[in-house]
């Protein structure tokens, strides 16, 4: 069910030189599915005209009485501005949960494919359904240097203390155990058994549209394919 609430800001955290994680408070009775975003209403604080901004939610529906997003700054974006001076306490109206990216309990081998900010939902997702030790768990997380890979210490103490997740940093820009783009790796890793696979996608359009036709070609039915793009 849709809601709409005032929402107070509890704390921002740097997490890269262009990325903040905001923790927004939430009713007792908020709850969404991992992998749904909610819209912030941001006022131009030279216009003063409001528009809605949609950001995915990071953490899972057992928080209760929060919301975390992780949200990309962008040098002159109306909303970044607003951000880069928010402070702790300040109000923003609230409205969701909004999306169709959720978790198919059907399958059993789960592919999570990602960049930048689009890492949020997919990490609800992993976050919430990773002790199912009958589902299996990959990210691809694509990234231009180390210090871009949002959450790497979360992500790779998963992959020590979880025998079904695998944790597959690529970089672009820096020397690395993979380096290029993940659809350069994502081919030799899922096989030619495509039975009971879902691929979940999240990242800027054009990211998500090459990755998209590459599975495409190698066979993957559309309903095996979540996605959601920005920008």
């Amino acid at each position: 069910m849709v809601e709409t609430f005032n929402s107070k800001v509890l704390e921002k955290k740097q997490l890269t030189d262009t990325v903040i994680c905001i923790t927004l408070d939430a009713p007792k009775y908020f709850t969404f599915i991992p992998g749904q975003f909610v819209q912030l209403t941001i006022t131009n604080p030279e216009s003063g005209n409001d528009k809605n901004y949609a950001y995915s939610i990071l953490n899972n529906p057992k928080e209760k009485g929060r919301i975390d997003l992780c949200i990309k700054l962008i040098p002159d974006g109306i909303a970044s501005r607003v951000f880069k001076n928010m402070h702790l306490g300040d109000i923003f109206s609230v409205r969701g949960p909004f999306g169709r990216m959720r978790f198919n309990e059907r399958a059993h081998e789960h592919y999570f494919l990602c960049t930048g900010t689009g890492i949020a939902p997919l990490y609800s997702i992993i976050t919430e359904y990773i002790d199912r030790s009958d589902h299996s768990f990959k990210l691809f997380f694509g990234a231009k240097t180390k210090d871009d890979l949002l959450f790497y210490d979360e992500f790779s103490a998963l992959a020590e203390t979880h025998d079904n997740f695998e944790y597959i940093p690529i970089l672009s820009r820096e020397e690395w155990d993979k380096t290029g783009h993940i659809q350069d790796h994502l081919a030799s890793h899922i096989g030619t058994d495509l039975a009971e696979k879902t691929f979940y996608i999240c990242g800027r359009q054009e990211f998500v549209s090459e990755t998209v036709a590459l599975l495409q070609k190698k066979g993957v039915a559309n309903e095996c394919i979540v996605k959601e793009s920005y920008g």
